[in-house]
């Protein structure tokens, strides 16, 4: 039988050393390279961190550009306007694909010139086109991991308004005496039919969709629109055109009065006017204001009848009115008023001087001096949030995506 070479005791301690040794390079080889994942993972969580921070400033200021452009330039919030296009699945639309409101939108798209990478548009409600919602899409300028922001933004933005014409009438207007107003786009729109006389001077359009009938010594700079014709009756100058439906050089057809004037002028609806009322100082009446007076600016909310008479100040052109009351109100006497006056019932005004607008559900009467005055009226409107202008983020509205 052969016997087993025995191996030296020094042998074998060698065996376990090279063994050790082995097993500690390897461990520090194991330790070393998950230390430098570990690092090149935190280099790629912070390089994806910053390339999050830097898109999402980057479409931030592509949306807030968005959002300037168009308060700076209202003509693009108009919901005529041929910019507008109606939406489908696609972006920018689909950031409304989980409201599942999508055809209720209208998109255009945006140049932001100077920022990289982004895709920006405005969307449009089409039954409640104060909402504007800036969208943006992009990815991270850093050009590592792909990052898609879309921004979401609300304008309160008073469109149609603020009020654009110096009469507006959920019912009549009628005027008469010496008159002289006007000088914006519109100058009289109401629902029901608008009646003159006497010397009238008229800047602007005039829109019925009842009738408009003229007479007396009467000049009109504008347009006259009306759904049941124009009647005239005197010297009467026309610089501008009458509707007709089947003539050429016609001018455009009557724009409907709002069916909540209140929305229109406050951009929020009548079920809502508490909103407006909380901000306003409140009186039971204006007997206050009658004699020598001078009101400050400010919005004022009547819960009734308002007269005013003899020589009253309302407001001036640099801090104009608001005023709202819920019952009839009658100015007469040498009244000024800068700002705006917005009646639940009827307005009777003689003698006086606005710069501004009289708004009323029911019926206006007025004889006097009348102009729209837009920068006084944007200055009125700052007085009380309701949003001519002002922005509002909507929370929660960024979304990531890769």
């Amino acid at each position: 039988m052969k016997r087993r070479k025995k191996i030296p005791a020094f042998s074998q301690k060698g065996l376990v050393t090279l063994t050790a040794a082995i097993g500690m390079s390897l461990l520090t080889a194991v330790t070393t390279l998950h230390t430098a994942n570990m690092d090149i993972t935190g280099q790629k969580i912070s390089s994806n961190s910053l390339s999050t921070s830097q898109n999402f400033s980057t479409a931030n200021a592509a949306a807030n550009q968005d959002i300037n452009s168009i308060i700076n330039n209202p003509n693009l919030a108009d919901p005529t306007n041929l910019l507008w296009r109606a939406c489908n699945s696609r972006f920018p639309c689909s950031v409304r694909a989980k409201y599942n409101d999508i055809p209720s939108w209208k998109y255009q798209a945006n140049d932001n010139v100077g920022i990289q990478n982004q895709q920006s548009f405005l969307l449009q409600n089409i039954t409640n086109p104060s909402v504007i919602i800036a969208v943006t899409q992009g990815s991270s300028p850093t050009g590592g991991q792909t990052i898609v922001q879309r921004g979401l933004y609300l304008i309160s933005s008073s469109i149609p308004g603020p009020v654009r014409a110096p009469l507006v009438s959920g019912s009549a207007i009628t005027l008469s005496g010496n008159v002289s107003f006007g000088d914006g786009t519109m100058a009289i729109w109401a629902k029901n039919a608008v009646q003159m006389s006497g010397n009238l001077t008229i800047g602007g359009d005039i829109s019925s969709t009842s009738s408009i009938a003229a007479s007396g010594n009467i000049t009109f700079n504008g347009d006259l629109s009306a759904t049941n014709g124009v009647s005239k009756n005197g010297n009467i100058t026309l610089n501008g055109d009458i509707y007709n439906p089947s003539g050429s050089n016609s001018a455009p057809p009557p724009t409907p009065v709002p069916s909540d004037l209140f929305q229109y002028v406050f951009n929020t609806p009548v079920s809502n006017a508490q909103s407006i009322q909380n901000q306003a100082t409140q009186l039971s009446n204006c007997n206050q204001w009658s004699g020598n007076k001078t009101v400050s600016g400010g919005v004022y909310w009547i819960t009734g009848n308002c007269t005013i008479s003899d020589n009253v100040t309302l407001g001036t052109a640099s801090n104009p009115v608001i005023i709202i009351a819920t019952g009839n109100v009658t100015i007469t006497g040498n009244t000024t008023m800068n700002g705006l006056l917005y009646s639940y019932q009827n307005i009777t005004a003689s003698g006086n001087s606005v710069q501004g607008t009289l708004v009323a559900n029911g019926t206006i009467t007025a004889s006097g001096n009348l102009t729209y005055n837009s920068g006084i009226l944007k200055k009125a409107y700052q007085g009380i949030a309701i949003g001519s202008g002002g922005l509002v983020s909507v929370p929660y509205s960024w979304i990531d995506g890769g």
